[in-house]
């Protein structure tokens, strides 16, 4: 199965450690396009993204619906065998989840999990998402498709970004945005013993103050959970790759790998 990849590679970059960036749900690896391949490019970091199975111009459409997160796994190992080294890896919400999965049987420098799924699980923005909208959630039920939660612009607002975000940036975004496995829903709705396992390698978490799929409080019993450090960005929601202050997150993680490497 062909998956859509890109990797920018500046001089000198053999001199520390490659990224590997992984991206969540409903999303392709345009997301990283925007603002932190260019931030880790400029700073001399190689770095690496694909599009799931599924994703973007990646092959797997049509099978898509009942992806596993095994799959997506196995993707995530075949992209990060072909490179020279083993990386840091970068996962958001679902890719954080797939991060971690990744971790417990391939080698990897470090993790960094930018607003990722909690240890116990979606059971909780489940149940937000059917109080706010039970339309459009018995609308994924009974067509086991997920896109219909994020169907309109304004739902897509709503998940992913800040009150004040500018409405032609939403618009952009909701044009990016693409269906999601269904199976994967069903995967990660209940919580499993190994996700208390701390992780491996050093890791950083990325939590976002203003985040309506995972509070605060679900990042930070996440990253005690699993050892990592712990980095709150403030004026900022679920997609914090994609919003206005991006940056914040992006010096964070970066001020982080120096101190490790």
């Amino acid at each position: 199965m062909k998956l859509d990849a890109l990797s920018l590679i500046p001089a000198g970059s053999e001199r520390k450690p490659p990224l590997l960036f992984v991206h969540g749900s409903w999303h392709a690896m345009d997301c990283w396009q925007d603002y932190m391949l260019p931030f880790f490019y400029g700073r001399g970091y190689a770095v690496h993204a694909f599009s799931l199975r599924g994703h973007g111009r990646s092959e797997g459409r049509d099978k898509l619906a009942w992806t596993s997160m095994a799959d997506y796994v196995d993707d995530l190992a075949r992209i990060a065998a072909s490179l020279p080294a083993p990386p840091i890896l970068i996962g958001h919400s679902m890719g954080g989840d797939i991060v971690r999965r990744y971790l417990k049987n391939h080698p990897a420098r470090a993790a960094v999990l930018i607003t990722p799924i909690p240890v116990w699980g979606i059971a909780r923005m489940v149940f937000r998402l059917f109080r706010r909208h039970p339309v459009k959630s018995f609308q994924c039920l009974a067509s086991q498709d997920l896109y219909p939660i994020v169907s309109t612009p304004a739902l897509v607002h709503e998940a992913f970004y800040s009150p004040g975000l500018a409405p032609e940036k939403i618009r952009n975004y909701f044009q990016r945005t693409v269906p999601e496995s269904f199976l994967i829903f069903l995967e990660l709705l209940w919580v499993t013993p190994a996700k208390f396992a701390k992780l491996p390698v050093p890791s950083l978490v990325i939590g976002a103050e203003q985040d309506r799929l995972f509070k605060p409080s679900q990042m930070q019993a996440t990253a005690r959970a699993y050892g990592s450090d712990l980095f709150m960005v403030p004026g900022t929601a679920h997609n914090v790759m994609l919003e206005d202050h991006w940056e914040l997150a992006a010096k964070a993680m970066s001020d982080w790998m120096k101190k490790l490497f």
